[in-house]
């Protein structure tokens, strides 16, 4: 059963690299088209093609869907927000860079993740006791110490003389 488990991630550490593998060719495309391939492949086709695979011999997708609507409106509402959440956390790749847009992102999942979860299963409670009391404790702390000497307002900084970074080039005056 080990072995089946270790296969089945392989199988899926190798489709997800895969799907970087056309990167090259289409390096012309604006970012939202190749997102949107990639999602209408990723999102839709495969998922689609994996449940059919997935069926048990007798019956079909449709009446799996429909033996219990609400797990299955639950699991269609719950994949498409992680692919809103894919797209939105390429977003702030983009526009925020690596450093801070994994950092607000990732931080954001964690915070969020920790205090929704206890919510939706009907354990609000245990929010207060682990979450929301070391939150409270820790805001009355500043972020930062304030220095204890205070640097008076009339002392001048010094002035640093800078050397040009590139030299100007000789032909150009």
């Amino acid at each position: 059963m080990i072995l089946l488990g270790l296969l089945i991630i392989a199988a899926g550490a190798f489709c997800q690299s895969s799907s970087y593998v056309p990167i090259k060719k289409i390096k012309t495309w604006s970012w939202e088209s190749f997102w949107l391939t990639q999602g209408i492949f990723a999102w839709l086709v495969f998922p689609l093609a994996g449940a059919l695979l997935a069926v048990p011999e007798g019956e079909s997708l449709l009446s799996l869907f429909t033996s219990n609507p609400e797990a299955s409106l639950a699991t269609i509402c719950y994949g498409a927000l992680w692919g809103v959440g894919g797209l939105t956390f390429g977003l702030s790749m983009r526009y925020l860079g690596v450093a801070l847009g994994q950092s607000i992102s990732l931080g954001t999942c964690a915070a969020l993740g920790t205090v929704l979860a206890p919510v939706f299963t009907g354990h609000a409670s245990d929010i207060t006791t682990s979450v929301i009391i070391p939150l409270l404790l820790r805001s009355e702390q500043p972020l930062c110490k304030k220095d204890p000497k205070p640097q008076p307002q009339n002392m001048k900084k010094p002035q640093i003389k800078r050397k040009p970074a590139v030299a100007p080039h000789p032909l150009r005056h």
